[in-house]
């Protein structure tokens, strides 16, 4: 097995991905794909209801996500 170059960047482990798409479109396939390469989607509007002000619920996932993705209407 080769050793890797001296100074070469290491891939981030992705644990999580903030997805945020309209409403309207599937997302069954993105979110297969993640959960297949052990990626847990958060999708905006799948987040549970809470007490806590709409943005400030976004924004503690957004935090806590390793990775975010945006899908934009055509």
């Amino acid at each position: 097995m080769s050793k890797p170059v001296s100074g070469a960047r290491k891939r981030p482990h992705i644990k999580s991905c903030f997805i945020t798409a309209p409403a309207q479109v599937d997302l069954s396939v993105v979110k297969s794909v993640l959960q297949e390469r052990n990626i847990g989607p958060i999708v905006a509007f799948e987040l549970p209801s809470r007490t806590d002000s709409l943005l400030a619920h976004l924004t503690s996932a957004i935090t806590k996500a390793d990775l975010i993705l945006a899908i934009l209407p055509p």
